[in-house]
């Protein structure tokens, strides 16, 4: 099974956090291949700079073409391109852009869309999420407890 994860954007760094938490994934959803697809081509350092960046539409419009190659060629998908509101006209981008790929993978055949805790947060933040802290796991390990808040939940559920 092939698992689409989708971020915000490319990272301006390795995105080595991002990236070992996704290792973790196939731990703990059915997957055997982990791919990833942005909502915004160009690479921004976090939400809060993807909101400066992210005011022109190109970005937004480029990135439609990767995001169609790999949900038409993944098998289920995972939201998680943070939970912070953009700001300025990237705001109603990134708006139309999550309801433009809802509607794709509807028309896809998909009907739900993993998430952690039933919100598409970032890969960078599972372990907050899932820490002592919270209480919001069992304990155990990391993927012990992303098991514990890994959630589908319907397409239609989601908005930006």
């Amino acid at each position: 099974m092939n698992l689409l994860v989708v971020l915000a954007s490319p990272p301006t760094t390795t995105g080595q956090r991002t990236l070992s938490r996704l290792t973790s994934l196939p731990a703990v959803v059915p997957c055997s291949v982990v791919s990833v697809a942005n909502l915004y081509a160009n690479p921004a350092r976090d939400l809060p700079a993807l909101s400066l960046v992210g005011g022109k539409v190109d970005g937004w419009l480029e990135a439609r073409e990767q995001l169609r190659h790999e949900l038409a060629s993944c098998d289920e998908m995972m939201a998680a391109w943070g939970l912070l509101a953009l700001t300025g006209t990237a705001r109603q981008h990134r708006s139309d852009q999550v309801r433009w790929l809802l509607e794709l993978a509807a028309q896809q055949g998909h009907t739900q869309v993993w998430t952690i805790g039933g919100q598409p947060r970032h890969p960078s933040r599972w372990h907050q999420y899932v820490s002592d802290v919270h209480g919001r796991t069992q304990g155990g390990s990391f993927e012990d407890r992303l098991r514990e808040v890994l959630v589908q939940v319907p397409l239609s559920s989601l908005t930006s």
